[in-house]
């Protein structure tokens, strides 16, 4: 996948296929490669655009915190660079967040958003409670060990591809298991 400079940093991005565009979010600590079997599927009806945000996989880190907005405008500017004028939006997980921010900051630009198991608000208190023990997780220590742990439980051959060793609890923070 080719890198472009958008917005400020280097994406890394791949894209495939011809017909109206489908642009692919992914969720922090995954990479664009979750999507290579919609790739495989949809390029023969679409055009597919795949990009990792910026931190993640082949794109550069950020100089400035994640927020949505900026994801939003490393969009934007992506399918600026690329000559892309419209784009259907599909968000897995947390990129379905994402998703809805595009779509409500530039509706003009945006022909239509795909939510895979996101969600729209986090209206209770359980949920609420859940993202921030998550954002609490995603700490440098924990950081690791949890994309370690999400990746392996996303990956197509668990059974093939354990991890060379097994996880062990950490004595000072017992629900956190290293890698």
């Amino acid at each position: 996948m080719p890198l472009i400079e958008a917005n400020g940093t280097r994406l890394h991005y791949h894209l495939a296929g011809q017909g109206p565009t489908l642009v692919f979010i992914h969720p922090p600590l995954i990479t664009s490669a979750v999507f290579r079997y919609q790739i495989a599927e949809l390029t023969t009806s679409f055009r597919v655009l795949t990009f990792d945000i910026r931190g993640h996989g082949a794109s550069t880190p950020s100089p400035t915190p994640l927020t949505y907005p900026l994801i939003v405008e490393d969009i934007r500017q992506l399918l600026n660079k690329l000559g892309i004028e419209e784009a259907y939006l599909c968000g897995y997980s947390t990129g379905g967040s994402i998703v809805l921010e595009a779509l409500l900051s530039y509706p003009d630009r945006f022909a239509g958003g795909i939510l895979i198991s996101a969600m729209s608000e986090a209206s209770t208190l359980y949920l609420r409670a859940a993202i921030g023990a998550a954002t609490h997780l995603c700490t440098p220590i924990c950081f690791r060990s949890l994309a370690t742990i999400l990746s392996w439980s996303n990956a197509d051959n668990i059974c093939q591809s354990p991890p060379r060793r097994a996880p062990r609890r950490s004595r000072k923070h017992p629900a956190i298991f290293h890698i």
